[in-house]
């Protein structure tokens, strides 16, 4: 990625197989299957990992995940969001990342889905942004816990109906999945 890109950007880490290490700032994570790290783009971030390491790269515009986030808030942030630099495999809501991510995934690898991921591809971007910002942990994390009662966007709730409603009637095939 250029770095003018990065220095906007979230980039966060899904390990499929391999280690390494990731430094933010004063932290540092171990890479390790199944795990997530996180690189702030108001820190300085070094990465180093293994010639058999390979992971899943998302990488997220800082503008738009701040804004959603200012969204679920209902305010102004008053500091830059900083994510945990690293996310265990068995953390409660990485099983939630997991099949959001597999979901667009196979939603986006389906040729015959382009219609629909045309139409779909403003409310899915919300949705995922949603689901990082409510399911891996962060410096509003506590913040957002206080004010559930926030309703969601429209196209958020929107985005998430259809992805459960179309979870229930489709199973996802084994060899589809990104873990």
């Amino acid at each position: 990625f250029p770095y003018t890109t990065l220095f906007r950007s979230y980039l966060i880490r899904v390990t499929l197989e391999g280690s390494g290490m990731v430094s933010l700032g004063k932290q540092s994570a171990i890479l390790r299957k199944g795990g997530l790290t996180i690189s702030s783009p108001s820190e300085r971030s070094f990465i180093r990992i293994d010639k058999d390491c390979r992971n899943l790269i998302l990488r997220v515009d800082r503008q738009a995940l701040e804004r959603q986030l200012q969204v679920l808030l209902n305010r102004r942030l008053r500091q830059p969001l900083l994510f945990d630099i690293q996310v265990d495999a068995e953390h409660q809501g990485m099983a939630t990342v997991r099949t959001t991510l597999d979901y667009i995934c196979k939603l986006y690898g389906d040729a015959s889905q382009t219609l629909l991921t045309s139409t779909m591809g403003g409310s899915l971007s919300d949705y995922l942004l949603s689901v990082l910002l409510t399911q891996l942990p962060h410096n509003y994390s506590v913040d957002l816990l206080q004010d559930q009662r926030q309703p969601m966007p429209h196209q958020v709730k929107k985005a998430r109906d259809f992805i459960e409603q179309d979870r229930k009637s489709t199973r996802l095939n084994s060899s589809h999945r990104l873990y």
